[in-house]
């Protein structure tokens, strides 16, 4: 429900926004707003049926400590290194440009939005994942950089919360439930235990980096992340920011496959 309320607000402002030069806060509350009263119409006519959401309610509750607690788990961990910069602990990082294409959404009233750093020309990067944390910067009011981070850290709740859904509507025990969101958001490669196990503790700064590209030879190297990496880097690449939206495309088929009785 989370995933899909932002993209009812984000994607009718990003059409009107190519129409004419509209993309801002009013246009954003205006429509949240909106969408806001439709759901309260939509409860009220349909209140007698709201009773089959408490069917499970501890399936309930428990989903929402799952979204919580993931949020906060990683809202801790950012806290310790919110920075937005081009270095991280001597290692290579594009916060920078991404930073960069938000605050040219964030600057832009018509779309395409221009690129700051090629002046009179658009963004020619994918760039709708930075466009959905413009819409939430501007909804919110916070600064672009508290922004870029809150962002991280709600794609991550987004995504574990999502699977976790998932999982138990496929009739998963809790166990196995959880088991799959630590193997698909917290678990690293082998290679990450392996440099546990033989850095020193000086070198284990460079932990997450080494982790991610598996072989890493002189004259050549493979680029091997994983989500977990990605959030820890905090690069807010296309990447990182639709592992929410693909994890909602597979309920969506999933419950397309419900739909129509094949299972």
């Amino acid at each position: 429900a989370r995933l899909l309320g932002l993209l009812l607000v984000a994607y009718p402002v990003w059409l009107f926004s190519h129409w004419r030069p509209l993309f801002g806060t009013t246009l954003i509350v205006t429509v949240f707003v909106g969408w806001g009263l439709v759901a309260a119409v939509l409860f009220w006519v349909d209140f007698k049926n709201w009773d089959r959401a408490m069917l499970r309610p501890k399936d309930l509750f428990v989903s929402e400590i799952v979204w919580l607690s993931s949020l906060l788990i990683l809202a801790w961990i950012r806290s310790y290194n919110p920075e937005i910069e081009g270095m991280w602990k001597g290692g290579g990082s594009e916060k920078f440009m991404d930073l960069n294409f938000i605050n040219s959404i964030l600057m832009s009233q018509q779309f395409p939005p221009q690129d700051n750093w090629f002046h009179g020309f658009p963004i020619n990067y994918y760039y709708y994942g930075y466009y959905l944390c413009a819409v939430m910067v501007k909804l919110t009011g916070v600064l672009p950089h508290v922004g870029y981070n809150l962002m991280t850290v709600t794609v991550y709740a987004l995504a574990i919360n999502g699977l976790w859904g998932l999982l138990r509507n496929l009739n998963c025990k809790m166990v196995w439930s959880a088991l799959g969101v630590f193997l698909a958001f917290l678990a690293t490669n082998l290679k990450t235990a392996w440099l546990g196990l033989t850095l020193s503790s000086q070198e284990q700064m460079w932990i997450p980096w080494r982790s991610s590209r598996v072989i890493d030879l002189e004259t050549d190297r493979t680029i091997n992340e994983f989500p977990w990496f990605s959030f820890l880097w905090n690069d807010l690449h296309g990447h990182l920011s639709a592992l929410p939206i693909e994890v909602g495309i597979l309920a969506l088929c999933w419950g397309m496959i419900v739909s129509l009785g094949s299972v």
